[in-house]
């Protein structure tokens, strides 16, 4: 599905924080908390917003290091998800990463999450490793592996 084409894709702002909190809070296992987005925004962190009438419905953080893009988050708002905003969010990643002249990229993303691996096998991340319990995992005392991908640009 495609989404409409009236959204603007802007720089996150502290302003921001309350409302990507909220959407974090609805849309993950162990959500950020907004230190965690103050520190990404303050460390310089490539942080981006989606809105549409004055709604925020996705965001993404990306970590640069040298040549490497490492994706930290894409969230897209639950009332939102399958409308095609992770692919606009993935674009809006891949255009930054062309302009800076990335070489690679990379993400993590829980084994259990099928549907963001679907989204980054589409976009040509190929799996280079396994983190052995890496996330915690929805039950206490339980983790959960990550799977590295990574893409050459």
């Amino acid at each position: 599905m495609q989404p409409a084409p009236q959204h603007l894709i802007r720089d996150m702002r502290s302003g921001d924080l309350a409302t990507v909190v909220a959407i974090e809070r609805n849309a993950h296992i162990s959500p950020w908390g907004r230190i965690s987005f103050e520190e990404s925004l303050n460390q310089g962190h490539i942080c981006r917003c989606i809105w549409q009438h004055q709604a925020l419905l996705a965001y993404s953080v990306v970590q640069r290091i040298e040549d490497e893009l490492h994706i930290l988050n894409v969230v897209v708002t639950p009332s939102e998800q399958g409308q095609g905003w992770a692919h606009v969010l993935m674009n809006d990643i891949f255009t930054v990463a062309q302009n800076d002249r990335v070489k690679t990229v990379f993400l993590d993303v829980r084994e259990s999450n099928t549907k963001a691996q679907s989204l980054y096998k589409k976009w040509g991340f190929g799996l280079l490793a396994v983190r052995k319990q890496y996330y915690r995992a929805p039950v206490a005392n339980e983790r959960e592996n990550a799977l590295v991908f990574m893409r050459t640009l």
